[in-house]
């Protein structure tokens, strides 16, 4: 399966193709300039597609293109999708190493590419919005004991994905709910979506009316959105970007931070204002996102907050799960909005490792996977998931690279348990949350 998936697009194979020749840019001003009639646009294009360059030489700085990378910048993965895809039609495909294999091209195929690059990047336009049922809908059965998977960054194809979903495939029990938080990397495109997420997306064997659900997230929208809408949703029998499922006790709402980037599109607040007013006394409600609502290290995004108003400050929301940072981190319940805070972005990304010791972190007693953070900034402390990553050997240093991984959650009348795995199933964490 993962000879279907596209190649890597390392930064060493583009910066030889960009500078090694003047022809090259200046090809690249005269096609920017042809497929625009505006002069501005062309202007504009070109400098978004010279930052896009200097994004990937940041972002491999540390990899040295012998990993997949793909930073939060539009235009840098939808290059990457498209010199991948160019390579793959015209068989300029090479051993990256035993484990990968690297698109391989020059500046003479640049040179004969660019043009159509333009023109299809000019292209892209977001996909329709889909509005959501307003109203949860039941998990099958309605049981009072349902297992949910967890899974967040994890559309690569690679590395520890296709190892956790056999894992989440196999487990003895089998799960009621499965839940990406987005991101299916270079830039969401039809076949990406397809081969690195759709095909290896875990089943529930166990539990055939199983409810699979994705949000949407930044990666999936650099192409518009539109394999997400119209290829994830529709497999997953998924209504729209945004969702919710219930039993008794709980009510699991996803939300859209994607479609508007680092921010809640159209009518969700509304939305989810209406859920939680309905289950006051009733259900706990549990937010899934991509983006973070808050972090110890990145950025936070205030627009996802800051709409959601006094649905948070009020402790209506009881955790949060999301995704978009590359780590494993378990906050302590935020003093302020009462919720508990989940970061599941390290389901398939290949993501450095930090020297805690110096960001003021200590190793946990007893325990060498996890790291024990404290509260930061407007960030509660807790605890980060930390350590090697044995699925990076044979690609490059897996000392380097922090581990990967899912979580499982069991919910059991009013309670909750916890659990962090790694990608081979082994339990990493395990402890009721309520």
């Amino acid at each position: 399966m993962t000879e279907d998936i596209n190649p890597i697009v390392t930064f060493s194979r583009i910066n030889k193709a960009f500078n090694k020749s003047e022809a090259v840019m200046s090809t690249a001003h005269q096609e920017a300039e042809a497929k625009s009639k505006d002069p501005v646009e062309a202007a504009t294009r070109m400098a978004a597609l010279g930052n896009a360059l200097k994004v990937l030489e940041a972002a491999d700085a540390q990899a040295k293109s012998k990993v997949l990378v793909s930073p939060d910048d539009a235009v840098a993965c939808l290059l990457q999708t498209f010199l991948a895809q160019k390579a793959v039609e015209e068989n300029k495909v090479q051993p990256l190493n035993p484990h990968l294999k690297e698109a391989k091209f020059d500046d003479h195929d640049v040179l004969g590419w660019i043009g159509s690059f333009f023109t299809w990047w000019k292209k892209i336009k977001p996909a329709k919005w889909q509005t959501a049922p307003p109203d949860p809908e039941t998990i099958p059965g309605n049981p009072s004991d349902f297992r949910l998977a967890v899974l967040g960054d994890w559309g690569t194809g690679r590395y520890g994905a296709p190892v956790s979903a056999k894992s989440i495939e196999n487990d003895p029990t089998g799960y009621d709910v499965l839940m990406h938080l987005g991101d299916v990397y270079y830039s969401g495109d039809d076949k990406e979506v397809q081969k690195q997420f759709l095909d290896f997306w875990p089943k529930s064997p166990k539990k055939p009316n199983a409810v699979n659900r994705a949000c949407n997230s930044n990666h999936e929208m650099y192409t518009g959105g539109h394999a997400y809408f119209k290829k994830t949703l529709p497999t997953f029998r998924q209504k729209a970007s945004y969702f919710a499922v219930q039993n008794d006790h709980w009510v699991l709402c996803g939300l859209d931070t994607a479609y508007a980037d680092k921010d809640l599109a159209k009518e969700q607040v509304l939305w989810l204002r209406r859920i939680v007013a309905q289950n006051q006394g009733v259900r706990k409600v549990i937010l899934f996102s991509h983006h973070q609502p808050l972090s110890w290290i990145e950025e936070q995004h205030p627009k996802v907050v800051g709409k959601l108003g006094d649905i948070i400050t009020g402790g209506h929301i009881f955790a949060w799960y999301w995704g978009h940072e590359h780590r494993c981190v378990l906050y302590d319940q935020h003093p302020q909005w009462k919720l508990h805070g989940r970061c599941v972005g390290h389901g398939g990304y290949p993501y450095f490792r930090k020297d805690w010791a110096k960001m003021g972190g200590t190793p946990e007693a007893g325990d060498k996977n996890w790291v024990m953070l404290p509260a930061k900034g407007f960030a509660p402390g807790g605890r980060v998931l930390d350590g090697p990553n044995p699925l990076i050997g044979g690609h490059d240093d897996p000392i380097k690279y922090g581990p990967q991984g899912y979580m499982s959650v069991q919910f059991s009348g009013k309670h909750i348990f916890e659990t962090v795995h790694a990608p081979d199933g082994t339990k990493l964490y395990d402890r009721q949350l309520v």
